[in-house]
């Protein structure tokens, strides 16, 4: 599966300033925030995406065969046609459908198939106070935040604030930056819709703000000033 690299890097980039934030305000209850982050799910879960790779197959005219990876622009480049089509968010028979209405340009009663030979990565980004903080590939089109959190190793149930976790989703019709802070506190799970993350998606757990002075201590006081730990406040 290939993870684009332009994704990646701008995930990092989120990441990075999401936990340069000095604090992160309460959020909503997921149970009653859901509804509205749903609404925001893109086209692109339900078709192609960047990076899959497609097979596309002419039976009367085999010499035509040929097999193409969509761009990390959406579009991809077809045998024969001069300029590439946006391909993002289509299913394969629609693409099929306008491929055929191209190659009638050029070919007679032309009659085409398109598979995906290879989907790409799909992954949601779960970081912060997690088992295993990281990439958690997606294999379906969405799926629910705390299923994302569970594939991630958990939250830190002795420092995971739950009350404050940042999703971050890029809206690509609107070229925009979505985020929401939601209370994933156990008392909401179960309750109402579930919040779903589609491919791409950022979570953030950050950590409780008695768990961050103590990390704060460490990296930085403990490091400046060599005092024995008794002399540290809190320690």
């Amino acid at each position: 599966m290939v993870i684009p690299i332009r994704r990646s890097i701008y995930l990092s980039l989120l990441a990075v300033s999401i936990i340069g934030c000095a604090s992160i305000e309460q959020g909503k209850p997921i149970s009653d925030i859901a509804p509205e982050i749903n609404l925001t799910l893109g086209k692109t879960i339900d078709g192609l995406a960047e990076g899959d790779f497609l097979e596309v197959r002419f039976p009367n005219t085999p010499q035509w065969n040929h097999d193409v990876r969509v761009g990390l622009n959406g579009k991809a480049s077809f045998l024969g046609i001069p300029e590439e089509i946006p391909v993002i968010g289509m299913s394969t028979e629609l693409l099929r459908t306008q491929l055929e209405s191209k190659y009638n340009e050029f070919l007679t009663k032309p009659r085409i198939g398109v598979t995906v030979k290879e989907f790409s990565a799909r992954p949601i980004a779960v970081i912060g106070d997690v088992g295993r903080p990281g990439l958690v590939p997606v294999q379906s089109n969405t799926v629910p935040l705390l299923q994302a959190l569970a594939r991630a190793g958990g939250h830190r149930k002795d420092t995971a604030d739950l009350k404050r976790i940042i999703v971050v989703r890029w809206d690509r019709d609107n070229d925009r930056q979505l985020r929401w802070t939601v209370d994933a506190s156990l008392e909401y799970w179960g309750i109402g819709d579930p919040l779903r993350l589609q491919p791409y998606d950022l979570v953030f757990v950050p950590n409780t703000a008695i768990d961050e002075v103590d990390i704060w201590v460490t990296n930085w006081i403990k490091r400046l000033f060599p005092l024995p730990l008794n002399a540290v406040p809190g320690v």
